[in-house]
C-alpha cells in the first residue's frame, strides 16, 4: 500500500510536484491507513522512515538483478562469462 500510495500521489501531474513534502506524504499516510488495517494509524514521519528504508533495500535488489541480466544477455544463450567486471 505503500508503494501505491507513493505512485498515486508523486506520479499526479496536477499535484505531483506543487506540494509540500509534508502535504505529500500526509496523503500517503492517509491512503495507507484508509486501505491497511493497523494496531495503531501510521503517522506521517513512519510512511516516510518505511518508504525510505524499502527503497534502499529495493534499489540494491533492482541493481543485482540489471547485473545479473547484463551478463545473462552477454552471453546470450552460449557459456560465456563476462570477464572484465572489475574494470
Amino acid at each position: 500500500m505503500l508503494i501505491s500510495g507513493w505512485i498515486k500521489y508523486g506520479t499526479c501531474s496536477v499535484v505531483g510536484r506543487n506540494q509540500t513534502g509534508e502535504i505529500y506524504w500526509g496523503k500517503i499516510a492517509e491512503y495507507c491507513n484508509e486501505h491497511c488495517s493497523f494496531d495503531s494509524p501510521r503517522d506521517v514521519i513512519a510512511c516516510r522512515n518505511h518508504f525510505n528504508y524499502m527503497s534502499k533495500i529495493l534499489n540494491k535488489w533492482i541493481g543485482a538483478y540489471e547485473g545479473a541480466k547484463a551478463q545473462e544477455l552477454y552471453a546470450c544463450g552460449k557459456n560465456v562469462q563476462f570477464t572484465l567486471m572489475e574494470e
